[in-house]
């Protein structure tokens, strides 16, 4: 018994730390679903710089990406027990945002195991917003979260 619970042990040791390995494709998830996280810049003429990152800082997802307006960054992850924020600058503004934290799995996610879950940040004028399905820039269904300041 002993040896199968270390068997048990070292795959999920082994399938989650090569879980978030990289943020150009969607991921393996192991019991949980992959999920793809986009942030829209909604400013009509200025163009926000982005550092999205964990929690730690071990998981840079886009250090210092420019994202120029009607642009968008965007990366995949499994929601392994990480949250993840963006700094975000526009002009002498700066802002953290928490972009993915339980809140945000409860508003964008379906709770599946398996597929993918997607969720769209934008970046306004007025503040950050968050949609679980892509809307146009106008659309008045964004969900307010955040102001600038």
């Amino acid at each position: 018994m002993a040896n199968f619970l270390a068997i048990v042990l070292l795959f999920l040791i082994l399938a989650f730390s090569c879980a978030d390995s990289t943020n150009s494709s969607s991921h393996n998830c192991i019991l949980t679903p992959n999920w793809h996280m986009f942030v829209i810049n909604g400013l009509s003429n200025e163009v926000i710089i982005a550092h999205i990152r964990d929690e730690d800082g071990s998981f840079p997802k886009c250090s210092h990406c420019p994202i120029y307006p009607g642009g968008f960054v965007s990366w995949y992850f499994c929601p392994i027990g990480r949250w993840y924020y963006g700094d975000f600058t526009r002009g002498s503004t700066q802002k953290t945002v928490q972009l993915y934290s339980k809140h945000i799995d409860n508003f964008c996610g379906h709770k599946f195991l398996s597929g993918t879950e997607h969720c769209y940040w934008l970046v306004k004028p007025d503040g950050f917003y968050v949609a679980k399905k892509n809307l146009s820039i106008s659309d008045p269904n964004w969900s307010y979260e955040s102001p600038w300041i």
